[in-house]
């Protein structure tokens, strides 16, 4: 029973891992200045969620069905062929991909984002969103990096 939990739990972490590495990933092959690429950008996240739930469909339904009715070892079989066709194509394609470089620590980043929104915790918002920005929107692209669009809607409630 501990493997078979432990194997759970191992695939709930690289399920959880990979997934948005991989749409983050793909997203970064695109570049976002160039009108063709952006609209082909969008409709990349269309086919990719179509792909992941169509994926999970199948694996509800099909699977299942063969694992009842037919074979276990089919059933495990196919989804183990399919994985390793797709990682040979990802890994085919690997010089083909546009690999954006790191930029400092994350954990650092994080951590300053941390520090700055406690100290800035009592401030007001100014009327106009383009003023929470310092700097233009020309040397965000410059260092590969974009403006978040402000939002109302991801406040933090102080007043429990």
């Amino acid at each position: 029973m501990a493997f078979f939990m432990f194997s759970l739990y191992l695939i709930s972490i690289g399920t959880g891992g990979i997934k948005p590495c991989l749409e983050a990933f793909g997203a970064d092959q695109f570049d976002e200045e160039d009108a063709q690429e952006k609209k082909m950008k969008s409709s990349f996240f269309n086919w990719w969620y179509c792909g992941i739930n169509t994926g999970a469909m199948l694996a509800f339904t099909i699977l299942v069905y063969v694992q009842d009715n037919v074979n276990w070892g089919l059933g495990f079989g196919i989804p183990t062929i399919t994985m390793s066709f797709a990682f040979v194509v990802f890994f085919t394609g690997t010089k083909y991909y546009r690999h954006k470089l790191p930029s400092g620590s994350l954990i650092t980043r994080m951590a300053k984002v941390m520090v700055a929104a406690f100290r800035k915790r009592n401030l007001q918002l100014p009327n106009n969103a383009d003023m929470l920005h310092a700097g233009n929107n020309e040397e965000f692209v410059r260092v590969g990096r974009q403006k978040l669009v402000h939002t109302n809607r991801l406040r933090l409630k102080t007043n429990l």
